[in-house]
């Protein structure tokens, strides 16, 4: 059985990722894919971070107690990998193992932008509820910030704050719970606006390209290799071609006697894409115990 539609069809490989004890992984809130399609779940309970081969097998796993919750994950051209806690109002770099690099934001305070104003150069980075990170190829950050401010921020390649944009709204280039981020190959910025339930797409300046609307309540969102756009919300999936138009959309949030158990998404937070177009797919809630899955690309 296949779920997806067109050109976008997928089989969903039920063995894939498994812990070594048989048990799946659960909680997944956001996930990430490095240049050899290792997959790296950011999880809510036991071992935050999870890497697996493309074969599915468990190959690091670290980061227990670390975190207040995790929320999104990244990894940098250079290996690094990057977890954004929001609710300790932190993004922190480690080595693939685990080792702490960096600490970006201050511990359990947050900035709020409305009354404090925007980050300056000279000063320490400090966000509210940040929700993800995306990198360019040359390393350059983006960081969406998030569920308290309503702004993306760009890092330098070295991790030092440059530019910032966005404002509390439902206008161009507003955001209402700016909730994720991911870059296509020609460098556009493509932010998950979900409280306003639509994508907005930018240069890496902050100058506003495009908006693309009838995105239901995008929490993850990322582009291929040929930049169609993926995002995941409220229980489906949604492909778009770099220019917005709606090619896919599949997912079901409830069981019945006519859906099948692989169209069952329940609350899908986090999302990737491999080199072969295959989809990885991450749930975060507790009451069903969440999952990781792959979907075969057929």
């Amino acid at each position: 059985m296949t779920v997806g539609q067109g050109n976008f069809r997928y089989k969903l490989d039920d063995e894939w990722g498994r812990m070594p004890n048989g048990d799946r992984t659960r909680y997944v809130s956001m996930i990430a894919c490095d240049a050899e399609d290792r997959i790296y779940a950011f999880c809510r309970a036991g071992e935050a971070v999870r890497v697996f081969s493309p074969q599915g097998d468990l190959i690091a796993s670290w980061g227990e107690g670390l975190f207040l919750r995790p929320h999104g994950i990244g990894v940098s051209p250079g290996g690094q990998v990057y977890c954004v806690d929001d609710k300790a109002h932190v993004i922190r770099s480690f080595t693939f193992d685990g080792r702490p690099i960096r600490v970006w934001g201050e511990f359990g305070t947050p900035r709020i932008a409305e009354e404090e104003g925007a980050l300056e150069p000279d000063k320490a980075a400090k966000f509210f509820a940040p929700t993800d990170i995306a990198f360019a190829p040359d390393g350059t950050m983006f960081i969406t910030d998030g569920y308290g401010n309503s702004e993306v921020h760009r890092f330098s390649s070295h991790g030092e704050w440059e530019f910032t944009w966005g404002t509390p709204g439902q206008g161009p280039s507003q955001f209402k719970t700016v909730h994720a981020v991911c870059l296509d190959s020609k460098g556009r910025v493509i932010v998950a606006d979900r409280g306003n339930d639509r994508l907005q797409v930018f240069t890496p300046n902050g100058e506003l390209l495009a908006i693309m609307d009838d995105v239901l309540h995008p929490n993850a969102i990322q582009c291929d290799a040929q930049d169609y756009i993926y995002s995941t919300g409220k229980g489906q999936v949604d492909i778009r071609t770099p220019d917005g138009e709606l090619v896919c959309r599949w997912g079901k949030r409830h069981i019945d006697q006519d859906v099948r158990e692989q169209e069952i998404l329940h609350r899908a937070h986090g999302l990737a894409i491999d080199s072969s177009g295959n989809l990885y797919l991450g749930d975060e809630m507790h009451d069903h115990g969440g999952f990781l899955r792959r979907y075969v690309r057929v």
